[in-house]
């Protein structure tokens, strides 16, 4: 993981001032004059030269001693996990916080050469053994909003999402089908006017019925729920929100908008999944017998 060839970026995230934030899969980050806090997810994910002013925390899922880390060219860390996360990091001497699950540890150099925490590395890759120092800073807003920008590179085997995001963020789609996954983490999302053109698929952490749907003008459905909120533009191809119990599609019909086979008028609960024909026989066939 540490060489090889980057593969298509599908992303670029550029982040604000305060943000707080989760991102995955392949693109860039640009940040900020000020402080960042993002957790990366999974993919190939490249910072730009703004991070190595210091004082950022970027969170990685996982003990420090799941990931190597290696130095790569003149000013960039790389740090990798087995499962396919590959993170360049600009170095500078302020030093950034890499927050893991057992602690956070900095990340800098000096004249005497590449450090994270207490450890040494350089061109080769080895695991962050280095104890934890300092929890990481804290400083995000709770307003501030990132831009995320899709690309419309195609999605690789087993991918499944071009790009998963958590935070409040502005996200650009393309004139393609656009996948996008909410991460757990939720936030506040505003899919802009591409997203009507329909063909695109936003994959929501939990059941259909953990959520509610709104009508917000002519233009627009929030739907909510997991923490999440999302401002989705409505067209007539319409777009698929795919919970983990099943796929509704999100479209204008005969005049009305439609939420699966629900119409968004005011707000809605969406209700949960039919169940198939042969689980509803079986489950009136049990009462029976139970009733003699």
């Amino acid at each position: 993981m540490a060489g090889g060839t980057l593969p298509p970026a599908a992303f670029r995230l550029v982040s604000a001032p305060g943000w707080t934030g989760a991102v995955g899969g392949n693109g860039s980050i640009s940040g900020t004059n000020g402080f960042d806090d993002i957790a990366l997810l999974q993919g190939w994910i490249t910072l730009d030269g703004s991070f190595n002013r210091g004082s950022d925390v970027i969170r990685l899922d996982g003990a420090a001693q799941d990931f190597a880390i290696s130095r790569s060219g003149s000013s960039t860390a790389l740090v990798t996990r087995g499962d396919g996360l590959r993170v360049a990091i600009p170095v500078g001497q302020a030093g950034l916080s890499l927050d893991f699950d057992d602690g956070a540890r900095t990340l800098r150099v000096d004249s005497g050469g590449y450090h994270v925490g207490a450890q040494d590395f350089s061109g080769q890759p080895v695991p962050i053994t280095a104890p934890p120092q300092a929890p990481a800073p804290a400083g995000g807003s709770g307003d501030a909003q990132a831009r995320l920008v899709l690309l419309g590179a195609p999605l690789q085997p087993g991918q499944e999402a071009q790009v998963t995001i958590g935070g409040n963020v502005r996200i650009a789609g393309t004139n393609g089908a656009d996948v996008v996954a909410i991460a757990g983490t939720g936030g506040r999302f505003v899919f802009d006017g591409s997203f009507n053109r329909g063909g695109d698929t936003l994959v929501l952490p939990g059941h259909a019925a953990d959520y509610t749907a709104a009508r917000q003008g002519s233009s627009t459905v929030t739907v909510t729920g997991h923490d999440a909120t999302l401002a989705i533009p409505i067209g007539r191809a319409g777009l698929t929100l795919h919970f983990a119990d099943g796929d509704r599609l999100l479209a204008v019909a005969d005049g009305k908008v439609m939420l699966g086979a629900q119409e968004v008028a005011g707000t809605i609960h969406l209700d949960p999944p039919a169940a198939p024909l042969a689980a509803a026989l079986v489950a009136a066939d049990s009462s029976l017998t139970a009733f003699g």
